[in-house]
């Protein structure tokens, strides 16, 4: 895989590239007004080669959703999570839980139709085999 449609925060771009994994999709942040203005359509595999779904706080829209859940749903390409955590607390003395990675990762699972192929953030089994490997 050359590039992957990200949904997630700068560290996530910059761990793929460090992997020679173009990540796109950090400047969608439109609504479904813009998709109909670019005429969105799967661009096809080669050119995203995989969908990466992690936490993003900032700039998550209905466009990269959107378009995350299109690429996701051709199964030819992976489709992988980093992190399925439901709820994280804001802070530390609000008490409050605000939707965490598994947010996303859920929102595009349900419009793709699809489960990821794959979850290697924490907690992951693949993940902690190859760190004590």
């Amino acid at each position: 895989v050359k590039s992957a449609y990200v949904v997630g925060e700068n560290g996530l771009f910059d761990e793929l590239a460090l992997r020679g994994i173009k990540g796109q999709g950090q400047y969608d942040t439109g609504s479904m007004q813009e998709l109909e203005a670019e005429h969105f359509t799967d661009t096809g595999v080669d050119e995203i080669g995989a969908v990466v779904c992690g936490m993003q706080v900032k700039n998550l829209c209905y466009e990269r959703l959107a378009k995350a859940s299109v690429y996701a749903r051709n199964k030819s390409r992976p489709f992988i999570g980093t992190n399925p955590d439901q709820a994280v607390p804001l802070g530390s003395k609000s008490g409050v839980l605000i939707p965490a990675g598994g947010a996303p990762l859920a929102y595009i699972s349900y419009a793709a139709e699809r489960q990821p192929d794959a979850v290697v953030g924490k907690p992951c089994v693949d993940l902690a085999h190859v760190l004590i490997d």
